[in-house]
């Protein structure tokens, strides 16, 4: 049962419109479900094993992990013609842990920022909510949470040949579900819900050979969602401060 069960659902559908500059709009959704533990939970109470101190059962002396995670994601592809498109993009998840864990495992909490979110932070540098650790080496494991949403809008064009370019404006952020005093500001409430998005923009270029896509973003915050000493809703910091690159492979979505 540490795996889970795991079902998804994708939907494609085109269909041609009747406004002239406009070829074809596709959507496409995604969804997943995702539980761990349960099994465990009921072997354990049915063989009445011990508990440690935190009421936790424990397999090869390991507080094995139970929780609950959803994911959904849709996108809309307006291709204008064969050189020009726009994409709009949502995705939001939620994860909690119950019955044996009181967290999350690590690897299944959200996080944002990087080449595949909202590009104008580096990976796992916004969160939760208007928390900030710093600059630290190791602050990255902090910014996980266990709510994430973001959005995307992403107006692609072909350059020449393979080579295209894009650019793009994303918005997002990752939230907790229970106060946390280490994290202060990292819970979902919905008084500070608009402050806590993060918002950034930039330009792009792909290299796409059709079976292999070789993609270099360039992003620039507009608002962060932390303090930095900066004042407005437009908080960024001097611009050459305020960059990040992301090379990837493949489409952000």
């Amino acid at each position: 049962d540490s795996c889970g069960t795991v079902s998804s659902v994708a939907a494609d559908t085109a269909e041609s419109l009747p406004v002239p500059f406009v070829e074809v709009v596709s959507h496409s959704v995604r969804a997943a479900v995702e539980a761990s533990g349960n099994m465990l939970y009921l072997l354990s109470n049915a063989l009445q094993m011990r508990r440690d101190s935190l009421g936790q059962f424990r397999v090869l002396d390991i507080a094995y992990a139970q929780y609950l995670k959803g994911d959904v994601a849709w996108t809309m592809n307006v291709n204008f013609d064969r050189r020009n498109s726009l994409f709009f993009h949502m995705e939001t998840g939620i994860a909690f842990p119950y019955g044996n864990a009181r967290m999350l495992p690590f690897e299944k909490r959200y996080y944002a920022g990087g080449a595949n979110s909202v590009r104008a932070f580096s990976a796992r540098s916004l969160g939760p909510g208007s928390y900030y650790a710093g600059d630290g080496s190791y602050n990255f494991i902090n910014h996980v949470g266990d709510v994430r949403l973001e959005a995307n809008l992403e107006y692609r064009f072909r350059i020449i040949g393979d080579l295209h370019g894009a650019t793009f404006l994303d918005a997002g952020n990752v939230w907790l579900l229970r106060k946390d005093e280490g994290r202060p500001g990292g819970e979902l409430t919905a008084k500070h819900f608009i402050d806590q998005i993060a918002l950034g923009t930039g330009v792009g270029v792909r290299y796409d050979m059709d079976f292999l896509v070789f993609r270099l973003d360039l992003g620039v915050g507009l608002h962060y969602p932390y303090e930095n000493g900066r004042s407005g809703y437009f908080n960024m910091p001097k611009f050459k401060d305020n960059l990040a690159l992301h090379f990837a492979i493949g489409y952000p979505f």
